[in-house]
């Protein structure tokens, strides 16, 4: 414990924080405007109604337990997922198959705990190139596995596996339209016709194929299959294709070539067309019906007519068919940001990717495509989309708004590139596909980028000019410098701006058309009318300066001098303090697909009149971010990116490479394999964060180190974070970008970021609020454990920060739900929005929950007595103040004035001459005892007053003056005071 001691009264509210190695629970939160990216291979458990996975091809697998008003991300280093990467389930929860996209790979794999882990299975016929995984949903041991053009069947759980079918047509592979499981009988639909096996798998028969003449013409196969049994009788139904038009592999985006929807009665003659009802502009892709209605089945794909998804139900066994997803002024379906009308309109969805009927409900169903989640419980006769809060969304049955701020519940498929702060809570994101976001709320609801005026399909990168004016750099190209974009013939036909804006973010105008990708931007430090632009093209490419920045579009750009060796490919621009320029230029290939050497760290001190190629070997091709570490004051300590590349030797060279002397000399302090970027903690040199392109996010806590270590971050489940951004308010505060799961943020809390104590100086960080006579209490923690602050004019909390910093954070109405549960034995309330409680000694229960963020500047408290801070006591909890704490005095002038506010609730005399309320809930029975006074008013209870003005009032006086009163179940008012010594606040002596 630390030996800071001060006396003084204290009165007001108490807060208590989660120890920082509690608050795993809500570790790297996903944040985001929901949705955005293409959503494939749905599946619904037949044992939990509410359960759907949904994989996409950025190789997220996204679950929901609640039928998607919450989705989570698995895990990546268990299961990736992709297209056609349906999670299978069993006849028992815990037995789960799939195909795991890890490593870019099809790896059939099972779970034996419910999904939490998967292992791949002991025989994969395929050798990690499975294309299809169906599992019986009446065992656990019968899987069918497809590859290019073979079928594999396996009796014993995947421990061994038989061939069963091979394509007909290896061009086109084997593609598996669907199976229908029913005991020894196993009917597999494929573009090879029915395959059906009698004795349980052993065998199965082409026994009724297309060219048998059962209904079906020659030239069409079957591209989504589905089946039922009721009554004894078994139905069958097909989508079709033309026969050239179905390959292993295709999805929903294929469409165009649909033929019909067939159905057959088992055994009661032959497949027979069924499409009435389904319009010339309507294109069925997949078909779904649960098990046991034959009756009730959907169809899903694309609206033509109205470039939008479509699902289509029959009652009747497909004597007739309706439209049910009705996207015409959104006649059925509750709506996110995306609808008719909204922000992006039907046709960003398109088609259906993926679509799922429950196996149990036929009332239940999801469709999702290329940007949205949309469920069903009502048979289809209403929808709602599964991806935004649903305290966001927008009625069925009118247009859907546009500027609406939405927030995001997990479901978050997109590629994000660059965050920026505008004052304390305006953020500004950098996305593929919805071009960007804007939130006003720090992070928590967002407006997209459409509805901003941002004009591409990608923003990448955005600063903030000395005026406060805003600049963004896009691009129609998107995923610049990924490995699907990397050659001239992918980049040169793109085009890009720069756009500025002067209402943070809140609208945007044009700047300047390069007619080429535009990627990074950079505003010279010493001449605010100098700006740079990263420009990409394979011969107009380069690094673009304006010297007369203020003449806005008016504004001349010119190219500056070509590095050597470069071909057009810039990335990052810095202007250091002395002006040199610092930028990398990152991969290319060829028209044959080889890199070229055209890649590195360049450097100009003249303006860039010319470069000196200062890269290291190992940059030649595939360089990524390059770093200035701020916490070199010469500014000679930079960190460059590197991806591992193909094709040409040495191509083990990414990793993380660092220089000392600006790039004369480089070493390589990381060696994994494909590293994004890095970015250093704001305050502490030694810590920094690391992204990957497939082995997630890494930190290394001696950054400083001649061999730094980095360790994976278990907490973060995604494979390719992009880029790392300490909230510049909140330092504690990390984000993360992503390629293709959206944004995340940690409240790290300085658990790790902490230097040890002994080596601390401590002081105090924030603008604590100070009226009249309203003193605090703050105890100190241990450390990596929150403080305690006491104010009642503010409620406010404190936490020990990074290099030993008392961070002062404001909390907000959003923060106050549930309070109830955070009352401990010692009466400390816990402030927090669905918080939970975990207690830490029996004496200590501490408040898993967010922070707000901390407020700037720094007072520097550093006391040696109460007059030189009269607003501020700290204790240590600690044997000595045992007789302190029975010292304690309640102050009637607060009880009394509620007394007032409150109307006459009624104040009685506690037998010790202190007042306090009674009639309002219970009393606090053992807990007022003569060292510790409680006081709590239940806001929901009749006697409370009845004017807003007196619960303002009421509100007001208890420093929640700016929050709405029906957020609170009921405020824990705690009085004490406390005479001790006084001591002089000890300062620690700061690391060498």
């Amino acid at each position: 414990m630390s030996g800071i001691r001060m006396r003084g009264l204290s009165l007001g509210l108490v807060v208590a924080f989660c120890t920082l190695t509690m608050c795993a629970a809500w570790a790297w939160e996903s944040r985001g405007i929901g949705g955005g990216g293409a959503f494939y291979s749905a599946t619904m458990s037949p044992h939990n109604t509410q359960e759907i996975y949904l994989a996409t091809d950025m190789s997220a697998l996204f679950q929901t337990e609640d039928f998607g008003s919450a989705w989570t991300t698995v895990d990546f280093r268990q299961y990736q997922g992709g297209i056609d990467s349906h999670v299978r389930f069993t006849s028992n929860p815990s037995v789960l198959y799939g195909v795991n996209r890890a490593n870019d790979a099809g790896t059939p794999s099972k779970s034996t705990d419910g999904g939490a882990t998967w292992v791949p299975l002991a025989s994969d016929p395929t050798y990690a190139e499975a294309f299809s995984l169906n599992a019986d949903p009446g065992s656990t041991q019968r899987v069918l596995v497809s590859g290019w053009d073979e079928l594999f069947f396996s009796g014993d759980g995947g421990a061994s596996f038989n061939s069963v079918h091979t394509a007909s047509n290896p061009g086109a592979g084997l593609h598996i339209a669907g199976v229908f499981w029913d005991g020894d009988d196993i009917f597999v639909g494929s573009n090879d016709g029915m395959l059906v096996s009698n004795d349980g798998g052993l065998t199965f028969n082409p026994c009724i194929t297309f060219s048998y003449g059962m209904g079906i013409p020659d030239d069409e196969a079957m591209v989504s299959f589905a089946g039922g049994k009721e009554g004894g009788q078994r139905r069958f139904f097909a989508v079709t294709m033309g026969e050239d038009d179905i390959w292993a592999g295709i999805t929903g985006s294929e469409f165009w070539g649909y033929r019909a929807v067939y159905r057959i009665d088992w055994g009661i003659g032959a497949w027979e067309p069924v499409t009435s009802g389904i319009t010339a502009d309507q294109y069925p892709f997949f078909v779904g019906m649960a098990q046991d209605d034959i009756d009730t089945v959907y169809v899903a794909g694309c609206d033509a007519g109205a470039s939008a998804p479509m699902v289509f139900r029959t009652v009747n066994g497909g004597q007739s068919w309706t439209d049910v997803f009705i996207t015409l002024h959104n006649g059925n379906i509750v709506t996110g940001w995306s609808g008719d009308g909204g922000d992006t309109d039907w046709w960003y969805g398109e088609y259906a990717l993926g679509f799922a009927v429950s196996p149990v409900d036929p009332r239940r169903a999801v469709i999702t495509d290329l940007g949205y989640a949309h469920v069903t419980d009502s048979a289809g006769m209403t929808w709602r989309q599964a991806y935004v809060d649903q305290d966001d969304e927008n009625p069925a049955g009118g247009d859907t708004p546009t500027g609406q701020a939405y927030g995001g519940i997990g479901l978050e498929d997109t590629s994000g590139w660059w965050l920026h702060w505008v004052g304390r809570d305006t953020l500004i994101a950098a996305f593929t596909d919805m071009r960007g976001m804007r939130s006003e709320d720090g992070g928590h609801q967002w407006v997209a980028g459409s509805a901003l005026g941002l004009p591409h399909n990608s923003t990448y990168h955005v600063v903030e000019h000395p005026s406060g004016a805003l600049y963004a750099a896009t691009s129609t190209v998107h995923d610049l410098y990924q490995s699907t974009y990397l050659r001239d013939a992918q980049i040169d036909g793109g085009d890009g701006w720069v756009i500025t804006s002067t209402d943070a973010g809140a609208s945007w105008q044009l700047l300047h058309d390069f007619d080429h990708p535009v990627i990074w931007l950079c505003v010279d430090p010493d001449d605010s009318e100098t700006m740079y632009a990263s420009v990409v093209h394979s011969t107009q490419g380069g690094i673009y300066a304006t010297h007369n920045l203020g003449q806005g579009a008016s504004a001349t750009w010119a190219r500056l001098a070509v590095p050597p060796r470069t071909e057009g490919h810039p990335l990052c621009i810095h202007v250091l303090e002395d002006g040199t320029l610092v930028a990398s230029y990152s991969g290319r290939r060829n028209s044959s697909g080889a890199f070229t050497q055209s890649s590195g760290v360049f450097v100009s001190t003249n303006s860039g009149a010319s470069w000196l190629d200062r890269s290291d070997p190992g940059l030649y091709r595939w360089t990524k971010d390059v770093v200035i570490d701020t916490h070199d004051p010469a500014q000679n300590t930079w960190y460059a990116a590197e991806f591992s590349h193909w094709g040409s030797y040495p191509n083990e060279v990414g990793g993380l490479y660092r220089t000392y002397n600006r790039g004369t000399s480089w070493t390589r302090v990381s060696d994994l394999y494909r590293v994004e970027s890095v970015t250093i903690h704001p305050t502490s040199p030694a810590i920094a964060y690391l992204s990957t392109e497939t082995a997630g996010l890494w930190r290394s806590d001696n950054l400083t180190a001649t061999t730094p270590t980095f360790t994976q971050v278990e907490g973060y489940p995604f494979r390719h974070p992009v880029r790392m951004f300490y909230n510049p308010g909140d330092d504690a505060e990390l984000w993360a970008t992503s390629f293709g799961n959206g944004l995340r943020v940690e409240n790290t809390g300085g658990s790790a970021d902490v230097i040890p104590r002994e080596a601390l100086p401590f002081h105090l960080e924030g603008a604590i609020p100070m009226m009249g006579a309203i003193d605090l209490l703050m105890t100190l923690a241990e450390p990596g454990e929150h403080v305690l602050l006491q104010a009642l004019d503010h409620l406010v909390g404190v936490r020990l920060g990074p290099a030993g910093h008392l961070l002062v954070e404001p909390l907000s109405c959003d923060h106050l739900e549930a309070v109830r549960d955070a009352v401990g034995p010692r009466g400390l309330l816990g402030l927090a929005r669905g918080a939970r409680v975990d207690a830490v000694g029996e004496q200590r229960p501490r408040l898993v929950a967010p922070l707000a963020g901390r407020l700037q500047g720094d007072v520097g408290v550093h006391a040696e007595s109460q007059r030189a801070a009269p607003a501020v006591e700290a204790i240590v909890e600690a044997p000595e103040l045992a007789a302190a704490w029975r010292q304690q005095q309640v102050h009637a002038s607060l009880v009394g004035e509620l007394h007032r506010l409150g109307g006459g609730l009624g104040a009685t005399d506690d037998g010790i001459g202190q007042r306090h309320f009674d009639g309002i809930g219970r009393r606090a029975g053992a807990r007022y005892r003569q060292e510790y006074r409680q006081f709590r008013l239940d806001l929901a209870n009749p006697r409370w007053p009845s004017s807003d003005k007196k619960k303002a009032g009421v509100l007001d006086l208890l420093g929640l003056s700016g929050l709405d009163w029906t957020c609170l179940d009921f405020v824990l008012v705690e009085t004490r005071r406390i005479e001790l010594p006084t001591f002089a606040l000890r300062t620690r002596r700061s690391p060498s």
